[in-house]
């Protein structure tokens, strides 16, 4: 059996080091997991940022949700994802009239939360 079939093998062809550490792992493995875990999450608040963006401009156009029943059911989906986020800030923050602000609280929390994300979990 060559080195490629085991486990080490597989992580030097990765481009790991060749030692292994403590615990039977590469040094580089704890990096590669920080970093998969911070890619995945930071797409995940950019595509949350995205969707409370959409849905705050769709809220000031309501004759375009009723003009296409995917339009719609986009909308509603978007809506369903986005209120329980929303609630705790609507229930903070006072009223200012006819404007709803919430969604834009909620867009500078998320970009705080990605920007966290890039300098914690980033090396």
């Amino acid at each position: 059996m060559t080195c490629r079939h085991t486990v080490r093998g597989k992580l030097v062809a990765l481009g790991f080091p060749a030692r292994v550490g403590r615990a039977g792992v590469a040094p580089g493995v704890n990096q590669s997991v920080r970093l998969v875990f911070a890619v995945v999450l930071s797409a995940s608040l950019r595509v949350l940022f995205w969707a409370v963006f959409i849905q705050a401009i769709l809220s000031w156009l309501p004759g375009v949700a009723n003009a296409s029943a995917w339009i719609d059911r986009f909308e509603r989906a978007v809506q369903d994802l986005i209120d329980p986020l929303l609630g705790p800030i609507r229930s903070v923050l006072p009223t200012g009239g006819m404007i709803d602000f919430s969604p834009l609280v909620l867009l500078i929390l998320i970009r705080v939360a990605i920007w966290l994300v890039g300098r914690v979990l980033l090396p």
